[in-house]
């Protein structure tokens, strides 16, 4: 399923909607197209961060599957992500981003964001990066909704994210 068509998904708590949409959809999609960024946003960092942790589990993992997809799509996924570098045939270096809060694969263009990222809605900033995708999941949490003023807080810093210099085809989808 596509997640970034305009559709409502009406899911109930605890029935795996991050993992499903947020995580194994946008590992697919890399699958598809190494070439988009994503950035996760949440309320908090660190639950953008946990959701990438997922992604980075599937890929850098040493059990059988993560071996097999780094493998099978071995022009998308560095043979060993968390070393951070690479051999090219004449045997320099190539550094890429393998972190916690930011990973990328390989990909055709040359760009400085990474294939993706993770920030904060609570006084995140992703200025100067150029994101193609933005996956907000948890934009909230019970206590940040509770005033009118919370959520016009919220509210604008959505917005902000939003016009922090994303790309002309820029697309999003809210989880949670």
């Amino acid at each position: 399923h596509n997640k970034w068509k305009a559709n409502l998904w009406v899911i109930a708590r605890e029935h795996l909607k991050s993992t499903v949409i947020t995580a194994l959809s946008t590992l697919r999609e890399i699958l598809e197209n190494p070439n988009l960024t994503y950035c996760i946003l949440s309320f908090k960092p660190d639950t953008a961060v946990g959701f990438l942790r997922i992604i980075r589990n599937w890929i850098e993992g040493e059990g059988h599957g993560s071996k097999f997809l780094r493998y099978l799509y071995s022009d998308i996924f560095w043979e060993d992500p968390k070393r951070g570098y690479e051999h090219d045939a004449d045997g320099n270096r190539i550094a890429y981003t393998w972190n916690q809060s930011q990973i990328t694969v390989k990909r055709s263009i040359e760009c400085k964001e990474p294939t993706i990222g993770t920030s904060g809605i609570e006084g995140g900033s992703i200025t100067g990066m150029h994101f193609s995708r933005l996956i907000f999941d948890d934009a909230e949490t019970a206590d940040s909704v509770k005033t009118p003023e919370n959520i016009e807080t919220i509210t604008q810093n959505i917005t902000n994210l939003f016009n922090a210099g994303q790309t002309s085809d820029l697309k999003f989808c809210m989880v949670g």
